[in-house]
C-alpha cells in the first residue's frame, strides 16, 4: 500500500475543504484526464512496449469500455467504434472505442442495449444491408432513391445530410451516379468503407443548400426531406455486413440534434427488422449537454479519455472505479524496466481543466488563472519534473515553457501584460497559443497545451479546456487523486490570489541542480508551504511513495562506524538525435545512453568538511545538505550511444566505483552497474516485483576501504557547476 492510500482519510477530508473553497468562489472547475494502462502479464509483447495496435489490446479495450459503461451506470449510452489518431507512416487510423450519453439522463440510444462488440451467431440474410437501408429511408421519410451498392464489400451507401432550406432544417439525399463508361470504385484500404468513399469520382456538383448546424438537442423538427441533385452530397451513411455482423457507419455531421435523430432512426430500424447492429464511424458533435469517454490505443499502452466531472467526490468515485475495473481485467498502471527500476506505463496521464461548457470555463472567464498556473509552474521545477515520466527536457512530450526557447520568457511576459478579464477567447489564444509550444513549434507537445482551449483556426476544438501534460501515470488511484487534488488546491488558491510574480530566468540551473532528487523535493516542500499559507495543508508524508518511485534508491550501505552512503536515481534530459533514414522514411531516435545519479553521504557534522568522494578514479565536488549530509550529482555514459561506432564516442563508464575518504582515511564505498552486473544486458523484463527488486540489489555492491592516492580533481563546468560529468574525465 502506498503512502497516499495509507493517508487516504486525511487526503479525502482535504479534498472536501478544497471543494468547499472552489464552490464558495464560484470557480466551476471540471476535471478529466487521459490515464493509461498496460497488460500486467504481457509486458514483453510488442503491443505493450512500442506498438500502438495489437489484437489483445483491442480485446482488452472492448472489455474495459463495457465494464466502465456498467460501472459508471451510464444512461442508455451510444456505443460506437470510431476512428482515432492517424500518424504518418501508419496504414490506417487507429480505433477508438467510445461511449456517449446525455447529462440529463435522457437515453441517447432508444433501441436494444448496445455493446461495442455486439456480434451474433445467427445467420444474416445476404440482402440484410439493403433491407436495413430501405427501412431506414422509410423511417426518415426520405425520397425514393437508389442507394449505391458495393457488392465486393457487402455494403450499401446512402448519401445523407441535414440541410437548411428557408430557415428550416430538413434531411437531404441524392443518388450517386458513376461517370460515363466507368463505375464508382471505393478507395483501397482496410478501414471501414465510410472512410474510403470515392468522393473525388463524384465530380464538382454544388449542393444548393447550406448544411444544418443546429445545436438545440430537443427542438429540431425537420421539414419534408429533399431530393438533391445527383452527386451533390458528399456525406453518406454506410451499412455493411462483416461476417455475421451488420455494421452501420455514421457520417460526420455538424448538427447535434440531426445526429441524435439519425441515431434514433437507426435504433428504430433495428427494432423493426429485429436486426442487431454495431455502430461505427464518427461520434456525436461536441455539445455541452453530451458527455463521452473513449478507450484508445497508443504506443505500448491502452489510453482512457475519461469524461470530466465537476466536484471532488465525483472525481474520487470515478478514479477509484477506473483503476478497479482496469485491474479486474489484468491491466496495471506500473511496470519495471529491464534493470528492475520501477517506472510508469510510459503513456502519461494528462490532466484536463475546464468548465461544464466552453463559456463557463474558469480559464476563459478568468485569464489571470491561466497566467497564474503557467507562472507558478515556471517558478517551481518540481511541478514540471517531479510528476513527469522518465523522458524529460526540450524534446520530450511535455517540455517546460523555458526549455529550448529561452527568448520565449520575454515574449510571455509581454503577453501576460495584455491579459485582461474582458478579453474574448480568441484574443487569449492569439496572445498565448503560439508561445506554448516545443522547440519545433508543436503546440500539442507542451507542458501547458492550449489546443483545446480556444484555437482560432480549429472551431471544432474550442472547448475551453487546458491540458496539463507533464504527469505520468501513478500506480494506484490514491496517488492519482492526490495529484488531482494538488492541482485543484492550486486553482482554488490562484482564484482568490492570482500569482503574478515575474518569470524566473533559471538558465542552465534547470538541467543542473533541479535534476537531483534533493533539489526537486526541496522545491516541492516550498510548494506545499505556499499551499499551507493559503489554507490547504498537504502533509509531505502523503507524497513519500510517489517520490520513492520517481527517484528510486539504487542502493545504500553503512560504511565505517558513523558514515552511510546512498545512491538514488536522478533525472536525465535525453536529447533527440538528428534525423535518420529508414524504411518508413525519416525518424529521430532518443539518446538514452546517459544516466545521472545522486550520491548522498551522511556522517558526523563536525567532520563532514573533510569528506572526499572519489568516483571512477576522480575526485568530485559535493554540496552540503543540512549539517551532516553531503550530496554529489554524477552524470556518466551508461551505455553506447545508439547509431555510433565505438571509437566515435565516449565508451561506457561502467561500473561506477565510488570510494569515500575522511581526509586521507579510507571509509569504504560501493560499485554500481546501470545494467546487469556482468556488464551485459538483461534479456527479459522482470516477471514480478520480487525479481525486479533482486536485480536492483544485484547491481549495487558495497566495497571495502582502499588506500588514499592523489586522485585527480574532475574538471567542473560553469554551465553545470553542481554536476560531476564523468565524460569530462581524461586518462
Amino acid at each position: 500500500m502506498g503512502s497516499a492510500a495509507k493517508h487516504w482519510t486525511a487526503i479525502a477530508a482535504l479534498g472536501d475543504r478544497v471543494e468547499a473553497a472552489l464552490q464558495a468562489s464560484g470557480v466551476e472547475l471540471w476535471m478529466g484526464g487521459e490515464p493509461t494502462f498496460v497488460a500486467a502479464n504481457q509486458l514483453e509483447d510488442l503491443q505493450w512496449r512500442t506498438a500502438a495496435l495489437g489484437a489483445e489490446k483491442y480485446q482488452l479495450g472492448l472489455s474495459l469500455l463495457d465494464r466502465l459503461v456498467t460501472a459508471f451506470q451510464l444512461p442508455q449510452p451510444l456505443l460506437l467504434e470510431g476512428t482515432g489518431k492517424w500518424y504518418p507512416g501508419e496504414l490506417a487510423p487507429r480505433w477508438a472505442l467510445g461511449a456517449y450519453w446525455r447529462r440529463d439522463g435522457q437515453p441517447l440510444w432508444r433501441g436494444e442495449p448496445l455493446t461495442v462488440s455486439t456480434a451474433t451467431t445467427a445467420a444474416i440474410a445476404t440482402d440484410a444491408a439493403q433491407q436495413f437501408v430501405q427501412t431506414l429511408q422509410q423511417v426518415l421519410q426520405l425520397p425514393v432513391v437508389e442507394p449505391w451498392i458495393v457488392p465486393a464489400e457487402s455494403a450499401v451507401v446512402l448519401p445523407l445530410l441535414p440541410i437548411r432550406r428557408a430557415d428550416q432544417p430538413a434531411w437531404a439525399t441524392c443518388a450517386w451516379i458513376a461517370p460515363e463508361s466507368a463505375n464508382l470504385v471505393p478507395l483501397e484500404g482496410e478501414t471501414p468503407l465510410g472512410l474510403r468513399l470515392p468522393l473525388q469520382q463524384l465530380g464538382d456538383i454544388d449542393l444548393p443548400y447550406e448544411p444544418d448546424d443546429s445545436t438545440d438537442l430537443d427542438s429540431w423538427q425537420p421539414g419534408p426531406a429533399i431530393l438533391a441533385p445527383p452527386n451533390s452530397l458528399k456525406l453518406a451513411l454506410v451499412v455493411r455486413q462483416v461476417e455475421q455482423q451488420l455494421r452501420v457507419f455514421l457520417p460526420p455531421l455538424i448538427s447535434v440534434p440531426a445526429y441524435l435523430q439519425l441515431v434514433q432512426a437507426i435504433a428504430k430500424t433495428s427494432d423493426i427488422l429485429q436486426q442487431p447492429i454495431r455502430l461505427e464511424g464518427y461520434p456525436p458533435p461536441r455539445h455541452p449537454e453530451l458527455l463521452g469517454l473513449q478507450v484508445t490505443p497508443d504506443p505500448g499502452v491502452l489510453e482512457v479519455n475519461i469524461h470530466p466531472v465537476g466536484d471532488w467526490r465525483s472525481l474520487v468515485a470515478q478514479t477509484q472505479c477506473l483503476y478497479q475495473e482496469a485491474q479486474s481485467l489484468g491491466l496495471t498502471a506500473q511496470r519495471f524496466q529491464f534493470n528492475g527500476l520501477p517506472t510508469d506505463t510510459g503513456g502519461g496521464a494528462h490532466i484536463t481543466l475546464g468548465g461544464r461548457s466552453p463559456q463557463t470555463s474558469p480559464l476563459l472567464r478568468r485569464p489571470d488563472l491561466l497566467q497564474s498556473l503557467i507562472s507558478y509552474w515556471q517558478h517551481h521545477p518540481s511541478l514540471s519534473y517531479g510528476f513527469a515520466g522518465w523522458f524529460i527536457g526540450p524534446t520530450c512530450q511535455a517540455p517546460r515553457v523555458d526549455e529550448g526557447r529561452p527568448e520565449i520568457l520575454y515574449e510571455l511576459e509581454l503577453a501576460f501584460e495584455q491579459l485582461r478579464a474582458d478579453l474574448n477567447p480568441a484574443a487569449i489564444d492569439a496572445l498565448l497559443g503560439h508561445l506554448l509550444a516545443d522547440v519545433s513549434g508543436n503546440t500539442h507537445r507542451a507542458e501547458f497545451c492550449l489546443d483545446k482551449l480556444w484555437p482560432s483556426r480549429m472551431p471544432t476544438q474550442q472547448w475551453g479546456v487546458l491540458e496539463l501534460r507533464a504527469f505520468a501515470m501513478p500506480p494506484d488511484a490514491a496517488e492519482r487523486l492526490l495529484q488531482l487534488l494538488l492541482v485543484r488546491a492550486l486553482v482554488a488558491w490562484f482564484w482568490r490570489s492570482p500569482f503574478q510574480a515575474p518569470l524566473r530566468r533559471w538558465g542552465t540551473e534547470l538541467h543542473d541542480r533541479f535534476l537531483s532528487p534533493a533539489a526537486i523535493q526541496a522545491d516541492f516542500q516550498s510548494v506545499l508551504a505556499d499551499l499551507n499559507r493559503a489554507g490547504f495543508t498537504f502533509d509531505p508524508a502523503w507524497f513519500a511513495s510517489h517520490f520513492a518511485d520517481r527517484f528510486p534508491t539504487l542502493g545504500c550501505c553503512t560504511i565505517a562506524s558513523d558514515w552511510s552512503l546512498e545512491l538514488r536515481h536522478s533525472l536525465e534530459p535525453w536529447p533527440v538525435l538528428a534525423e535518420d533514414v529508414n524504411q518508413g522514411g525519416t525518424s529521430r531516435g532518443v539518446d538514452a545512453s546517459l544516466e545521472r545519479l545522486q550520491i548522498r553521504v551522511q556522517g558526523p557534522a563536525d567532520r563532514l568538511r573533510s569528506l572526499r568522494i572519489i568516483c571512477n578514479g576522480w575526485q568530485i565536488a559535493w554540496q552540503p545538505a543540512g549539517l551532516d549530509q553531503a550530496i554529489a550529482i554524477v552524470r556518466f555514459q551508461a551505455r553506447q550511444r545508439p547509431g555510433t561506432l565505438p571509437l566515435a564516442t565516449i565508451a561506457p563508464q561502467i561500473p561506477l566505483e565510488i570510494q569515500l575518504f575522511e581526509g586521507q582515511q579510507g571509509l569504504g564505498g560501493c560499485c554500481y552497474w546501470p545494467e546487469a552486473p556482468d556488464g551485459g544486458f538483461y534479456e527479459q523484463l522482470p516477471t514480478s516485483a520480487a525479481e525486479a527488486a533482486q536485480r536492483c540489489r544485484d547491481r549495487f555492491q558495497p566495497m571495502a576501504a582502499i588506500a588514499w592516492q592523489r586522485w585527480p580533481i574532475l574538471p567542473s563546468s560553469k554551465e553545470f557547476p553542481e554536476t560531476a560529468d564523468l565524460r569530462r574525465s581524461r586518462g
